[in-house]
């Protein structure tokens, strides 16, 4: 009788994976997940940090163009601006700085008065909805009233036509 011992045999011997090396390619810290997909995952990340910081820059390269700011840049740069002018610049700025300072002052007392005119107004809304509440509810009554006293009319006008 012929026998075949598969456990001896080279061909359906899988190869011996060394425990250690299996370790190498997981992450201990993250519960076994392979360390490739993590580096994935970080590099995606990555990438996406960088290209949302892209378009942070290109947005405020966009705003600075708009706003004039990086002509003004250019503009003084270029011309290199002598004392005078730069004190004519930085008082130009302090007076506007005043007058800013004066127009928001201002309208915050502007803005006190109409919260105030507002708060007054509301009150004053609030009593009127109370007296229209008593009117219509006098009303009411006055209607049950003369729905009552109706009929009594008529009675009272044929006693006064008899006599």
């Amino acid at each position: 009788k012929r026998c075949v011992q598969f456990v001896s045999s080279p061909q359906f011997l899988s190869p011996k994976r060394t425990f250690i090396s299996s370790i190498i390619d997981l992450n201990l810290t993250d519960h076994g997940t392979p360390k490739a997909i993590i580096r994935d995952k970080f590099k995606r990340q990555a990438g996406l940090d960088l290209e949302r910081e892209h378009q942070e820059l290109q947005e405020f390269t966009r705003l600075e163009s708009e706003s004039g700011v990086e002509e003004e840049r250019r503009m003084s740069v270029a011309s290199g601006g002598t004392d005078s002018d730069m004190a004519d610049r930085v008082k130009w700025l302090e007076k506007s700085f005043r007058d800013s300072e004066s127009m928001n002052i201002e309208l915050g007392k502007q803005l006190s008065e109409s919260k105030q005119s507002c708060n007054e107004l509301q009150s004053e809304v609030g009593e009127l909805k109370e007296n229209l509440e008593s009117v219509t509810e006098k009303e009411v009554k006055s209607s049950a009233r003369l729905s009552e006293l109706e009929p009594l009319v008529e009675e009272v006008k044929e006693l006064r036509d008899k006599t």
